[in-house]
């Protein structure tokens, strides 16, 4: 009995020394900001943007968006008073243009792309 509990003890220890493979690790990268868009993509789902200081027709990065993905727009009047609505995935395509400011809340893909979970079109750009 005493070298059956001694045997059991030896691979348990065994089994805890011994390195096992390696789990998979994955890095999180959240980006949040405000971006122009410089095309759209519908058939992809997808929209081309760049940082509001560089060039407004040239696309540095692309954004996705998937049917699940919150979308709000602003519309400010020229007398100052502002309107906010939820749009879903087809009204944005529709409403969504070249040059307009955006900002966006979401992830990084393993493509270097944005996922996006969150979009607000219309909204000006704003000091943090």
């Amino acid at each position: 009995m005493k070298k059956l509990l001694l045997s059991a003890t030896l691979v348990l220890l065994g089994l805890t020394v011994v390195p096992g493979p390696r789990s998979t690790q994955a890095q999180l990268l959240l980006v949040t900001g405000d971006y122009r868009i410089t095309e759209m993509d519908e058939n992809n789902q997808r929209f081309g943007v760049a940082l509001p200081e560089a060039k407004p027709d040239v696309t540095q990065n692309w954004c996705y968006v998937e049917p699940k993905t919150d979308i709000h727009r602003r519309i400010t009047k020229s007398d100052g008073w502002s309107k906010e609505d939820s749009l879903n995935y087809y009204q944005f395509f529709q409403n969504a243009k070249p040059g307009t400011m955006v900002r966006i809340h979401g992830g990084r893909r393993w493509d270097g792309g944005i996922t996006s979970k969150t979009l607000w079109l219309g909204y000006p750009e704003q000091s943090r």
